[in-house]
């Protein structure tokens, strides 16, 4: 299927602009991350009352409560439920969390991932300023320390809330949000269920979708920072060195955060620290990536996707 279909689909049906064509998506190299995305629609964004209902554990409703409860699921299915349907149909995978999960396919340059979730906010399928689960895997960058610290940036800059970091032992009988998959939010993916031209990659669960725009911010520093580690791994600083040492040493080190392998159930308190910094949106650290991500995109610019 061409990577752009989905789009084209989309658009016609809602009546949408359609988005123009990113040039660079049709260009590979192995220096650049693909990006992959899941967004998860839950319950409490389609059902009225929803924390009215969830005063208590569903396995605990009474029969009554759960007669009421199904048809108003129902309800909502004759609403909704053909129009999340037609985005599977016109290519968007549909994964297996919550009302409706969006597990888009990875791609060659963030913006047509951008461009392809920005249609799906205009089309009212994805609710806005909701912190909805967003799911992020970055094509080729194994489990290491390297996106550990990418993981930190990333919920540091917009991506993530303190309530998100925190979910996991916030909130005891419901599923253990992002930790309940792989270790501190983060999960190795391997080649059964990669696509694209890398057999690899990390998969990063700690951070939310909130409006087009932030994730669109998101994605793209995801994969400049991510092309930026690629390059170090072979010995060509553009600039994650740098990076990694003043991330390590000005924010990590003091909050006792060695966020690679750290396990909130065990090691509560840098979580803690963790979110209350992420509540900081601390500036001088966003200034500080996109300076880099600006560099390493100029550098892509014109030295790889060029020649490509």
């Amino acid at each position: 299927m061409d990577r752009f279909e989905p789009q084209l689909k989309i658009a016609e049906h809602f009546g949408l602009p359609l988005p123009r064509k990113n040039p660079y998506e049709g260009k590979e190299s192995m220096l650049i991350p693909t990006i992959g995305a899941e967004i998860e629609i839950p319950w409490r964004c389609v059902i009225p009352d929803y924390y009215t209902w969830f005063n208590q554990p569903y396995t605990d409703f009474s029969d009554e409560k759960r007669a009421r409860f199904n048809e108003v699921c129902e309800q909502i299915d004759a609403r909704l439920k053909k129009l999340y349907e037609f985005t599977v149909d016109a290519g968007i995978p549909k994964g297996r969390e919550r009302y409706h999960e969006f597990a888009h396919n990875p791609v060659n340059w963030h913006g047509t991932l951008a461009d392809e979730i920005n249609l799906l906010f205009d089309a009212g399928l994805i609710p806005s300023n909701q912190n909805l689960p967003l799911h992020l895997t970055v094509g080729g960058i194994p489990l290491t320390k390297k996106v550990g610290i990418l993981a930190f940036i990333l919920e540091s800059v917009g991506g993530s809330t303190g309530e998100r970091i925190r979910k996991p032992y916030n909130q005891p009988y419901i599923q253990q949000s992002w930790n309940r998959k792989g270790t501190a939010g983060l999960k190795e993916r391997s080649e059964d269920v990669m696509q694209g031209r890398y057999k690899t990659g990390t998969e990063i669960r700690t951070l939310v979708a909130n409006t087009p725009e932030q994730v669109r911010y998101i994605l793209y520093t995801a994969q400049m920072l991510g092309a930026s580690i690629l390059h170090s791994d072979i010995g060509h600083e553009i600039g994650w060195a740098n990076l990694e040492e003043i991330v390590t040493d000005t924010y990590l080190a003091p909050m006792g955060m060695k966020k690679w392998f750290d396990d909130p159930s065990t090691h509560l308190e840098p979580w803690n620290s963790l979110a209350s910094f992420v509540e900081r949106n601390a500036q001088e650290l966003k200034d500080l990536v996109d300076k880099n991500s600006k560099d390493v995109e100029a550098f892509l610019k014109r030295s790889i996707l060029i020649a490509a």
